[in-house]
């Protein structure tokens, strides 16, 4: 078993040895993101015209500084729940159907095109 793994080491071994070193990217400065990755790289992409950012890092969107408040506020997901609709029809039974209704099963669709 240990002569295996000799023969194994030493075929990667000249294996990695044939094989030429990977070339880092060419970066040029003037065309490239000011960005940084998920990685703490520098972007290599490309500048979009009059930004110093690429699509992916923000380049069409004005940059704000950390210290600005974000101007969009996220609300709280509404999840839609079924009322009682006895005395009448609820959102809910509008627009998916009276999950109630023991008949629903035998209705008949048709697609509407």
């Amino acid at each position: 078993m240990e002569a295996v793994l000799i023969e194994i080491r030493d075929l990667l071994k000249e294996l990695v040895d044939r094989c030429p070193p990977t070339p880092e990217p060419v970066v040029d400065d003037n065309f490239t993101c000011e960005g940084t990755t998920a990685k703490g790289k520098k972007c290599t992409n490309r500048r979009i015209p009059d930004s110093e950012y690429c699509g992916m890092h923000g380049g069409n969107k004005k940059r704000k500084s950390p210290s600005s408040p974000s101007s969009s506020v996220v609300g709280k997901k509404i999840v839609p729940s079924h009322t009682d609709c006895s005395g009448g029809s609820c959102d809910l039974c509008s627009h998916h159907g009276d999950v109630l209704d023991e008949g629903v099963v035998d209705s008949k669709y048709t697609v509407v095109q």
